[in-house]
């Protein structure tokens, strides 16, 4: 009986042992999970910025030019003279589309003698200079009564220092469009013309240099350098590119026979917006690129006209397609300096001094001071050698082909970076004194973990081996008891 009573004891035991250990069992994956977790944060924080380190990114230093450009729609203004027939006849052309002439050289023949039987169709072009005549210039216009009343007061300074009766006829036709827009009243003729005495054949002479053109589009007196910073954006925007050939052999009386075009000297007239205003000033050099070539010129004026800013390109250099270029669309470069290319992003602040970190023979890096030059987007030009600081003194730069470093340091702002370092500091050593004290401590509640975590594993396991032990011992002792007392029953 009490042998009975034992054996059920033990059953008790082992099956209380057993349903300890299947609460054990959770308990092992926690902490195995745990520990996995412990190592992935110990390599995150001392392993991974290593690596990053060895891979930080490293760039050469070359020489290059930076260029700040945009696309425009432009409206071509030039100083163009037509000339119309004194009467019916044939035409001798003395020059091919294109062709330069001088001043004072005869341009064109009309022989008045000759009868003409096919007349050209000159409706087109009448259309056009009949609504200058009426209407005045319907291309141009005043903002306010100040604006007409300066433009009109600036043309009358040109006309008392006018050189020739040329330029003359040419402001007062320019005075006479803006003064039409004043007034309300129609306006002038309009016919930008150099006309000579009706007779049986006349030769006519260029009264000013430039290139012969039979490609007349009736805006010849339209878009003029006097009146030009009156265009109108939105009137534009009905502008039709439309033009004739007047180069048929014969002539009209009234009618144009062809045009100079002064090519030394033409204007783009564009507009852009008041963003962008600070990468325009006047003087400034540009660059035009147009159908794949380039023309270099001048930023003559910016006009602010309310919410419109007309920009007014000059330009002196010889563009062959230009007497009969009326709109285009152009690529603007407004600067093009040339030094040392930096990305931006490799550029540090050094107790207010901008710099970079060159990469030294051993590997090493050296904080190296660098004088900026100009900065476009995400690069900027530096000098190149030695420059000299604020102080007066030579300081020692980068060289083409030096390797620089990127670093995480303060990064280079621009003019506001010397301004900002000192916050930039001591936000920066808050954040890492910050960041160092979060790690310790998770570094030492980690090990703190993972001792207890060590600890109670092996206390488990010391439990487990115990209690595996006295069943093992209790399972051999009831066995021995039963094998004695078959013994003693066979006896």
């Amino acid at each position: 009986m009490a042998e009975k009573k034992k054996r059920t004891r033990n059953k008790k035991e082992k099956k209380n042992k057993k349903g300890k250990n299947r609460v054990k069992h959770p308990l092992r994956l926690f902490v195995a999970v745990y520990v996995i977790a412990l190592i992935a944060l110990i390599i995150a924080i001392y392993f991974v910025p290593w690596i990053s380190d060895e891979m930080a990114e490293v760039m050469t230093v070359e020489y290059g030019k930076l260029n700040e450009s945009r696309d425009m729609t432009c409206y071509f203004v030039k100083n163009e003279t037509v000339f119309y027939a004194n009467a019916n006849g044939k035409v001798g052309y003395l020059y091919a589309e294109g062709s330069p002439v001088r001043k004072g050289q005869p341009v064109i023949d009309v022989d008045a003698g000759v009868a003409v039987t096919d007349m050209k169709d000159y409706t087109l072009f009448d259309e056009r200079v009949n609504d200058i005549y009426v209407n005045g210039n319907s291309y141009i216009c005043a903002k306010n009564t100040d604006e007409k009343t300066s433009t009109l007061s600036a043309l009358n300074e040109q006309l008392v220092m006018a050189e020739d009766d040329f330029q003359l006829n040419k402001i007062n036709l320019a005075i006479a469009e803006v003064d039409s827009l004043k007034s309300g009243g129609s306006g002038s003729n309009g016919l930008n013309v150099a006309l000579t005495d009706t007779g049986e054949s006349v030769t006519y002479t260029s009264p000013c240099s430039g290139v012969v053109s039979y490609q007349l589009d009736g805006y010849e007196s339209e878009f003029n350098k006097y009146t030009m910073h009156l265009l109108d954006k939105q009137k534009l925007a009905e502008f039709s590119t439309d033009s004739m050939n007047v180069y048929d052999g014969n002539a009209t009386a009234g009618q144009p026979i062809c045009k100079v075009t002064d090519d030394r000297e033409w204007y783009a007239v564009s507009w852009i917006s008041s963003g962008e205003l600070s990468n325009y000033h006047e003087g400034a050099r540009i660059t035009l690129t147009l159908d794949g070539k380039e023309m270099k010129g001048d930023i003559y004026r910016i006009y602010e006209r309310g919410s419109e800013i007309v920009l007014i390109m000059h330009f002196s250099s010889y563009f062959e397609n230009i007497a009969t270029l009326r709109v285009g669309n152009a690529s603007i470069t407004t600067s093009d300096n040339q030094g040392l290319v930096v990305k931006n992003s490799f550029i540090v602040q050094e107790d207010g001094v901008s710099g970079v970190y060159v990469l030294t023979v051993s590997g090493d890096t050296k904080f190296t001071p660098v004088r900026i030059l100009d900065t476009r987007g995400e690069y900027s030009l530096v000098s190149s050698g030695t420059f000299v600081n604020d102080e007066g003194e030579i300081v020692n730069t980068v060289e083409v082909y030096d390797q620089i470093k990127k670093v995480k340091k303060r990064a280079f702002l621009g003019n506001d970076s010397a301004k900002d370092s000192g916050k930039e500091s001591a936000d920066e050593s808050g954040k890492d004194s910050g960041k160092e004290s979060a790690d310790d401590s998770g570094k030492d509640a980690g090990k703190e973990s993972a001792d207890e975590s060590a600890e109670d594993a092996g206390k488990e396991s010391a439990d487990e081996s115990e209690e595996e032990s006295g069943e093992k011992s209790a399972d051999e002792s009831g066995k021995e008891s039963r094998d004695d007392s078959e013994k003693h029953s066979g006896n």
